[in-house]
């Protein structure tokens, strides 16, 4: 039996819109807010404003004590399992 040769050509402006759709931009946030919400005060979430190939947030630290925090007990990774 011959195997087929199949090509796929992505849509590019289709993908696009897929990554900065609104629906993906509530899921995205939802998991930042998730875990921002598992981490002590002085970390905050930074959001995309979908000026890059898709949205993002970040969360990030916001204060010495965070920082301190973070790299002490690396809390931000901790965190991620709270997504």
């Amino acid at each position: 039996m011959a195997k087929a040769k199949v090509k796929i050509k992505p849509n590019d402006k289709g993908i696009q819109q897929l990554l900065n759709d609104p629906g993906i931009q509530g899921v995205v946030d939802s998991a930042a807010n998730r875990v921002r919400y598992a981490l002590p005060a002085g970390y905050e979430i930074v959001r995309g404003d979908g000026t890059r190939t898709r949205y993002r947030a970040m969360v990030v630290t916001e204060t010495g004590e965070a920082k301190q925090d973070n790299a002490r007990n690396a809390s931000l990774l901790r965190a991620l399992g709270a997504a």
